[in-house]
């Protein structure tokens, strides 16, 4: 949730006592540095679920054991944080510390000590970006850099690809400033560092230096004052060759707030997102491009007509959107949206296409969620807004228009520290701020966090 806006006294002291509440500081800021093997004792894992040895009347698998085999796309994993993946042989989890494990789970390895995300697996190799955190203005951590690195499958060999690049956000608001006017800069890193077929994908801020101007057509205003908006910056879209470090922009010019991408079927989709100091949502496009930056395309035109009538440099209508999450399924473009002022509990996600956005499903507690190859697993429920719970909560696959509860979870369930999941055969993997990452058998609901390189049996509640 944003708190880069103009919001009241009342708003942003809930927002604060939030923070202050749900945002505890994490692990101390990483180094990276190899760990020495350790093997923590774990207890047993539950015993994986089979299909029975009878012959199948039918050549398509049991629900089970399709659930055991479930796997998502891997542009829709990395693009919610990368923290868990498998070679087929050995699974590799990034959770305080870098492990490998047998597939169950057992024979924990730590291979590098300190905070990763992004984490990729290609061609026998990981690659990963190391995490850095620093205090905030309201005294608690934040990511504030990350640092591309590779390393074989064993822990040898660690190679930095590039320099640690700062990631945040600086504004000043525009009713603080005199002429009217505000600025605004976002860091973004190495955003959405995705791997695949011989580079790495990522979102990074390029010097730009610029204004554009706002102008809200408001009836009751009698001569609208327009608001100019000035950056130090803009995002690009890039690319870094893992063969030769070579860095190629494919896509200049996509805004000064937080754009996002996912990448499939050989193509990126992006987003180019204006910060909006007026109104809480940025002003957005989605936009579409082949790998190396050619044959652009807009996917989403914006409306032709809005609730607020508005102009950025003399062009209007663009959506007002805070995209948190991007995927594609069959070849439809998806975006999770989320809100900067706590007027919705849960994220949605809308269909994009010619004729503009529409509702798929409710994200509970704003879990992105996964385009899998059974159809999409997401958190869902029907919201108890008088006793402030969730009914019928837990994991969904929606299958052909028709949504099937996978998982019960708890109506209490604290999902507000639940930012992501990825899934790796079968296990729906969470990682919650600051508490262990949880991960979830879909076959029989089996529940295991995280504990010093050892699963161990989760309560829910």
């Amino acid at each position: 949730m944003r708190t880069n806006r103009p919001l009241s006294l009342l708003l942003l002291l809930s927002l604060l006592l939030l923070c202050l509440g749900g945002c505890a500081s994490p692990a101390a800021a990483p180094g990276v540095s190899p760990a020495a093997s350790a093997t923590p004792a774990a207890e047993p894992a539950p015993e994986e679920a089979t299909a029975s040895a009878a012959p199948s009347p039918s050549p398509k698998e049991s629900p089970a054991t399709s659930l055991e085999r479930l796997s998502a796309y891997a542009s829709a994993n990395l693009s919610t944080g990368g923290f868990a993946v498998s070679d087929g042989s050995s699974l590799f989890v990034a959770a305080d510390g870098l492990w490998r494990m047998d597939l169950d789970g057992q024979n924990p390895t730590l291979l590098l000590e300190g905070d990763f995300g992004s984490l990729n697996l290609y061609q026998d190799k990981l690659y990963f970006l190391a995490l850095g955190y620093a205090e905030t203005e309201w005294g608690y951590l934040a990511l504030s850099s990350q640092q591309p690195f590779s390393m074989n499958l064993d822990g040898s060999d660690l190679q930095p690809l590039g320099e640690a690049l700062p990631v945040g956000s600086q504004e000043v608001y525009a009713f603080e400033s005199e002429d009217g006017s505000s600025s605004y800069d976002s860091q973004l890193g190495y955003r959405g560092f995705t791997v695949h077929e011989g580079w790495a994908y990522y979102l990074a801020t390029e010097p730009g230096e610029g204004s554009y101007s706002i102008v809200f057509d408001d009836e009751e205003m009698a001569e609208p004052e327009p608001v100019l908006v000035r950056h130090q910056n803009q995002a690009a879209l890039k690319r870094l060759s893992l063969t030769d470090g070579r860095v190629e922009t494919l896509v200049e010019g996509l805004g000064n707030a937080e754009p996002v991408f996912t990448l499939e079927g050989g193509r990126l989709y992006y987003t180019r997102s204006l910060h909006n100091p007026l109104y809480p949502y940025d002003f957005t496009d989605y936009l579409s491009c082949s790998l190396d930056g050619s044959q652009q395309e807009t996917v989403c035109p914006p409306p032709q007509d809005s609730l607020l009538g508005y102009h950025v440099d003399g062009e209007g209508y663009q959506w007002m959107d805070i995209v948190n999450h991007l995927q594609v399924m069959d070849g439809q473009l998806y975006a999770s949206l989320k809100d900067s002022e706590g007027d919705f509990r849960d994220s949605r996600l809308m269909r994009l296409d010619e004729s503009g956005e529409s509702l798929l499903v409710y994200e509970m507690y704003y879990l992105p969620s996964l385009a899998t190859p059974a159809g999409l697993l997401y958190a869902g429920g029907e919201r108890d807004w008088e006793e402030d719970r969730v009914l019928e909560h837990g994991l969904y696959l929606l299958e052909d228009g028709q949504a099937r509860l996978l998982l019960p979870l708890s109506e209490q369930w604290n999902g507000f520290v639940s930012s992501e999941m990825n899934l790796v055969e079968g296990w729906a993997y969470l990682r919650r701020r600051d508490l262990p990452l949880l991960r979830l058998r879909l076959a029989d609901g089996a529940a295991e966090q995280l504990e010093d390189g050892a699963w161990v049996q989760a309560q829910l509640t």
